[in-house]
């Protein structure tokens, strides 16, 4: 078995917190998650390049990602935390409560659960811990999707399992402009690497793989 292992290559969030909802958090050394009542909750977006993984969907045993919890305004201590696949191209320095881009806003303020901004489907929670600490989630068959339909973009959003607590709730996380690297948004794919070695030998003599596929080459105050 093999690992390969990513820092996130961008990451941001969202507020809905009234004069906040244009502000962009894209150069945040930390990146949060809301529950609010009246209308004050945060969204994460977070997302990572595999491009160069060198295995392929076959070959992923699972794949996780992680980050680090190390600051709350309102204690977030055994909040559930979702990820989500967020199906929008949202620019890192661009990205705010009302729109993914400079140009173009989400369908909902903030993003909704449709055929346009976020998968309906859970891929993975996580808890917040009592301390600053490492939180993680599972998402194996986000990744394998990112390979297979997103251009091996893995793509989420992370929000609070109940939004609108009162009192609110509020957790941050160091993100990828942090400036020491391990503490940084990371990925981690375990794979075969023998497995995939072995399609490249296939592929390299032109005998189609057994699969029947051939091988192929300052936070906000809120």
């Amino acid at each position: 078995m093999a690992t390969y292992t990513i820092n996130s290559s961008k990451d941001s969030y969202i507020i809905q917190s009234a004069g906040y909802t244009t502000t962009n958090s894209g150069s945040a050394t930390g990146i949060g998650v809301q529950s609010g009542t009246g209308s004050n909750n945060a969204h994460l977006n977070i997302a990572f390049d595999i491009s160069t993984f060198p295995g392929d969907i076959d070959s992923i045993i699972s794949a996780t990602f992680k980050m680090y919890y190390f600051y709350t305004v309102a204690d977030a201590a055994g909040r559930t935390y979702r990820a989500y696949r967020c199906k929008r191209a949202w620019t890192e320095g661009d990205v705010t409560w009302v729109k993914y881009n400079a140009a173009t806003n989400w369908t909902t303020a903030g993003g909704s659960y449709n055929a346009n901004d976020y998968d309906s489907t859970m891929y993975s929670d996580a808890t917040v811990p009592v301390i600053s600490h490492w939180m993680e989630w599972t998402i194996t068959d986000l990744v394998t999707d990112a390979i297979t339909n997103q251009s091996n973009i893995c793509n989420l959003i992370v929000v609070d399992a109940t939004e609108n607590a009162n009192p609110a709730k509020q957790a941050f996380f160091l993100s990828k402009e942090y400036e020491t690297v391990g503490y940084r948004p990371l990925l981690t794919i375990e794979y075969n690497a023998g497995r995939t070695a072995a399609r490249a030998r296939t592929a390299s003599s032109g005998r189609t793989a057994s699969s029947g596929r051939t091988a192929s080459s300052g936070r906000v105050a809120i």
